[in-house]
């Protein structure tokens, strides 16, 4: 990524930032690309977020917890590494961490291929899962809600959009 893409970016993230702690909303970005990619992003992010941030999952140095450990608290921004943490449970109790105003981070794998990836990390931990059930809803209703922000690895942006005006290929979802 350019330094003229990244700091418009991040310059993106801070007004997003402002607007959701002026109106009370919550928002969701997710960082769909490469391992790497979406896991640096997100960090990078949550360090830049006024205010005290969690993260579950990832191999960062902030604040990092499991859901049971800051259940009752508030957060302005949570940071879940989707590649590396695929309990459901967790990534909702975490999520419901989230103060008015604040920021949901999911790093994830590129949205078409999250759903395989998704089932593939359920069965290393010997769950029978054979498709993404609730992954393959959430994603269908994410792509329709304007609080929903895709930065996505290969498509070049200078500014988040939410993804219900990205176009993404969602051929196993319909």
């Amino acid at each position: 990524m350019s330094q003229d893409v990244e700091r418009s970016l991040f310059k993106s993230y801070r007004q997003l930032q402002t607007l959701a702690a002026h109106n009370g909303h919550r928002f969701l970005l997710l960082w769909a690309g490469e391992r790497a990619w979406s896991a640096q992003n997100m960090q990078r992010a949550l360090a830049d977020t006024e205010g005290e941030t969690v993260a579950l999952g990832g191999g960062d140095d902030r604040r990092r917890a499991s859901a049971r450990d800051v259940l009752g608290q508030e957060f302005a921004a949570v940071g879940i590494d989707a590649w590396t943490h695929s309990h459901v449970n967790d990534i909702l109790a975490l999520a419901g961490t989230l103060r008015a105003g604040g920021l949901l981070h999911i790093a994830c794998p590129p949205l078409a291929e999250w759903p395989q990836q998704f089932v593939a990390a359920q069965q290393k931990r010997g769950l029978q899962a054979k498709q993404a059930l609730f992954l393959q809803r959430f994603l269908r209703i994410a792509k329709t809600s304007p609080a929903v922000f895709l930065m996505a690895q290969n498509k070049p942006f200078l500014s988040p959009l939410p993804l219900s005006k990205v176009a993404v290929s969602y051929t196993h979802l319909t």
